[in-house]
């Protein structure tokens, strides 16, 4: 969980005490109009910041719903099997998985660099790359291979981009923004709920992400709370 989702969470918290403050305040007399405007103020504030990760994330489940990729609908995360992108073991990018890149990440720029409210909540663009867990013997041991594994395939996909984004239009800002992350087999996909088996196939991914700037999320705690900046 990064910074900003915590703060988030707090936010969410903190919209809901606030309701039902407004809602106590019906029942009991606010002291003045000041006092009840400032609380809506305050709500509403809360309720934007908590607002924005939604709507980007319907704008990318709506941007990318024709591509063979997944979008988490409560978070956003944009899963690409490694199947498309890489042969099982190895860490350089496919044909195909290129096309694929080109495609996705095209949309994926334009969701949040179209759009003034996205581009300016937007904190980290995160290329993570996930392994199944095969591998040599012993945990340590498998583990650290695929992490390294992870990390080249992460960094392979982030330098893909960066290049073939080039001069384009969303260039500069990709380079600003994104971010290259290995996760080893920390997050399996397994085939049921007991999981009890691993689904390989889909364990292999790379996933892209977004995280909320910590300094918009500070600036706006800090008019909400009426703390000095």
């Amino acid at each position: 969980m990064t910074y900003s989702d915590l703060m988030a969470g707090l936010l969410m918290v903190f919209a809901l005490v606030l309701s039902v403050l407004m809602v106590v305040s019906g029942h009991e007399r606010v002291e003045s109009e000041a006092e009840r405007r400032e609380l809506e103020r305050r709500r509403e504030v809360a309720e934007r910041r908590l607002g924005v990760r939604m709507r980007i994330v319907d704008a990318l489940r709506e941007s990318l719903s024709s591509y063979e990729v997944t979008v988490d609908a409560n978070t956003g995360d944009v899963g690409i099997g490694s199947a498309v992108l890489f042969e099982e073991g190895d860490d350089r990018v496919l044909v195909d998985g290129r096309d694929l890149l080109d495609s996705v990440v095209g949309v994926y720029a334009q969701v949040f660099f179209d759009s003034p409210e996205f581009e300016e909540a937007l904190g980290r663009i995160i290329v993570e790359g996930h392994t199944n867990d095969n591998g040599p013997r012993g945990l340590m041991n498998n583990y650290l291979y695929n992490l390294d594994l992870s990390q080249r395939r992460a960094y392979n996909v982030m330098k893909y981009v960066v290049q073939a984004q080039g001069e384009g239009l969303y260039g500069d800002k990709l380079r600003h923004y994104l971010v290259a992350s290995g996760r080893s087999f920390a997050d399996l996909i397994y085939v049921d709920d007991n999981k009890a088996r691993v689904d390989k196939e889909r364990s292999r991914r790379i996933e892209i992400k977004f995280s909320l700037s910590d300094e918009n999320m500070n600036k706006e705690l800090a008019e909400l709370f009426g703390a000095p900046l």
